[in-house]
């Protein structure tokens, strides 16, 4: 499979397919982007470490109850940028990831 731009996907490189119309079209070569994967991961460190900042602590919950699961939806752009998506927000361009972390 060839992306946009002539490339073939190796283990360094992620395929994402874009959404157009409402649709992904995963064999639409216009709406894939190919991404790399060390870019990817800064940019996923970078969200998470952000996404921990704005959680409550484990000392921080409500009286007699605790966080134990949050679950995020998560959307990826065809620049490699990643973000929370809101209500109502539509993916437009993005992949969409949901991730559940769990305390242990």
């Amino acid at each position: 499979m060839h992306s946009a731009e002539g490339l073939v996907p190796d283990s360094s490189k992620l395929l994402v397919f874009g959404k157009s119309d409402g649709e992904f079209g995963p064999l639409d070569e216009k709406r894939q982007s190919l991404l790399p994967v060390d870019e990817l991961r800064q940019n996923m460190d970078s969200f998470l470490a952000s996404l921990k900042n704005i959680l409550p602590s484990e000392d921080k919950t409500a009286d007699g109850m605790k966080l134990t699961v949050v679950t995020v939806a998560v959307g990826i752009d065809a620049t490699g940028k990643i973000g929370i998506l809101g209500t109502g927000a539509e993916a437009g361009g993005d992949a969409t990831l949901t991730l559940t972390f769990e305390r242990r």
